[in-house]
């Protein structure tokens, strides 16, 4: 199975979570692709090295936006382990490429998953959480269908340009207070 991340490297975007979780599970059937870049690159470099995971991890770098959709699409389970976010777009655009979502629970996340069927929201921060969702998904080929369709079917619902554009007209057509 292919875990993937794609997204900034910065510290609240927490992506060595998704390393000790690789490593927690010790899977060699696993495969971790992290796609982006951001000032904690170099401490990920190091932590593949020092933990042994280069033939498990593959640190990819910045890739144009079509090219790192293209590398999404090879994820079968997507991990957005952030501790601080406004609407993560990546979440977003995993759901709607039908990938398994893990994502924590902070900021606009909920809005995208509820976690009710539609992917697994868990507390920022909390390893042993993360690495139990992606051996429940990695072993669950029906489970993790079936959260991708549900969070398909949401993020279709509530980010699809006939939806946004319903809201807009909501909007404009309002009458302003005197």
């Amino acid at each position: 199975s292919i875990i993937g991340y794609l997204g900034r490297h910065n510290d609240s975007k927490n992506v060595q979570h998704v390393l000790e979780a690789l490593e927690q599970l010790g899977d060699p059937r696993l495969a971790c692709v992290i796609v982006g870049s951001g000032p904690e690159r170099k401490r990920l470099e190091a932590f593949i090295e020092e933990h042994h995971l280069e033939n498990a991890a593959a640190l990819l770098g910045h890739r144009p936006l079509p090219e790192a959709l293209t590398l999404m699409k090879s994820f079968d389970i997507f991990v957005n382990p952030s501790y601080s976010e406004g609407i993560p777009t990546s979440v977003i655009e995993a759901a709607f490429m039908k990938k398994a979502i893990i994502a924590t629970a902070v900021g606009g996340t909920s809005e995208i998953i509820s976690g009710n069927g539609d992917g697994f929201l868990i507390s920022p921060k909390n390893t042993s959480a993360l690495a139990e969702k992606l051996k429940l998904l990695v072993k669950d080929a029906s489970l993790r269908q079936t959260l991708c369709t549900k969070a398909f079917l949401a993020v279709q619902d509530k980010f699809s340009w006939p939806r946004a554009i319903e809201q807009y007209l909501v909007l404009f057509n309002q009458k302003s207070a005197p």
